[in-house]
């Protein structure tokens, strides 16, 4: 286990080293994550009304 720091590893890809903060690219205002939220949100009621409709 000596070669091979486990902890050290572990604490490198746990621990974010912030490049994902710098916003790229918006759209009408928001970023990349707001617009994957509202995707998922849509997503999730699209599929609660097919399933629970009435033929």
């Amino acid at each position: 286990m000596q070669s091979f720091p486990l902890w050290d590893v572990l604490s490198k890809v746990l621990k974010g080293s912030g490049e994902c903060a710098k916003v790229d690219w918006t759209f009408l205002g928001m970023a990349m994550p707001f617009w994957t939220a509202v995707f998922f949100v849509v997503m999730i009621v699209v599929m609660l009304f097919t399933a629970f409709r009435r033929d």
